[in-house]
């Protein structure tokens, strides 16, 4: 039985660039039309004290050079 996924999609750059959230233990397979990236494993939050904000800054520029280098 194919478990069940929960997605939310967001279209950034017309046909090019989609923003989406899965909920699913399996990860997407990139196929010839379609390449899946994700940065939950690189990119984690490292709290000040008992705090839960946003990624650092350094997170977010890191970020945006991997997604530069993959839309080039």
């Amino acid at each position: 039985m194919a478990e069940a996924v929960e997605e939310t999609e967001v279209e950034i750059i017309e046909d090019r660039l989609y923003f989406v959230t899965l909920r699913t233990t399996v990860k997407p397979k990139s196929t010839a039309n379609t390449h899946y990236f994700s940065v939950d494993d690189e990119l984690v939050y490292e709290n000040f004290y008992a705090d839960f904000g946003p990624l650092n800054l350094a997170m977010l520029y890191r970020y945006c050079q991997k997604l530069n280098k993959k839309l080039k």
